[in-house]
Formats: C-alpha cells, structure tokens, sequence
C-alpha cells in the first residue's frame, strides 16, 4: 500500500469514527444513562480510560444538546 493509500484510509477512518460517534446519540441509539453506565466500566479498565473518556464526553455534549432541543421545540 502507498503512503497516499494509508493516508487515505486513516482520513477515511478517522471520518468514519466522528461521523459514527455523532450519530449514535442523535439517532437515539444510546441515552445518556446508558453512557453514564459504560462511563463507570472505562474508569475501571485502565487501558481504555484515556482513548474513552473524551469520547464519551463528546457524545454526551450532543446527547445534552439534542435533548434540550427536543424539550424546546
């Protein structure tokens, strides 16, 4: 694979991932205590506290944002 290949498929990934991710609480997939249970099981595996704490943290950002604009209009 040429290094303009592998570029590609990071981008490719890495837009997968935010898309994905921004997605999972707009379309009511997960709600926020369910967010604030897997919150509870990353803190306690180590490995996965740093990579998962943003992302959760992001995704209950929109989850808030949504709902709040449910409740408004």
């Amino acid at each position: 694979m040429h290094t303009s290949g592998l570029l590609t498929l990071i981008v490719g990934a890495a837009l997968f991932l935010f898309i994905y991710l921004t997605l999972v609480p707009l379309a009511n997939i997960v709600n926020l205590p369910e967010l604030n249970k897997v919150a509870q099981i990353i803190q306690k595996i180590k490995l996965l506290g740093p990579v998962g704490k943003p992302i959760l943290k992001y995704e209950q950002i929109i989850l808030g944002k949504y709902e709040s604009s449910q409740k408004d209009g």
